[in-house]
């Protein structure tokens, strides 16, 4: 299966508030303590490979970072690796802040 596509107004009316899948953010760490969705985990590109035992192959599961573009190279290698259902969140992290959706800092 290809990687997915998934604009804000889609994982919000999808997946927002729902247990069933993995929401992972890619960025480094600064950049995720500074803003992030609530309910992301912190799996930065740079660790990416060697923490991918903390991503559950059979969830679905949900990639973002600052406006789409590391999270759909991360994305891309999942579905690479054998992952289903592996989603990237379109505009990212800074589509969310232009929203004014609500967000978890520190």
């Amino acid at each position: 299966m290809a990687l997915q596509d998934l604009t804000i107004e889609q994982y919000r009316e999808e997946f927002e508030g729902k247990q069933e899948f993995q929401l992972i953010d890619v960025r480094e760490i600064a950049e995720w303590e500074e803003a992030r969705l609530p309910g992301t985990i912190n799996i930065p590109m740079s660790e990416f490979q060697t923490r991918m035992d903390e991503i559950d192959e059979g969830a679905t599961i949900v990639l973002v970072c600052r406006t789409g573009g590391r999270s759909q190279m991360a994305g891309e290698f999942l579905v690479g690796s054998g992952y289903d259902n592996v989603y990237n969140l379109l505009e990212g992290t800074m589509g969310w802040l232009r929203r004014e959706l609500p967000a978890e800092q520190g």
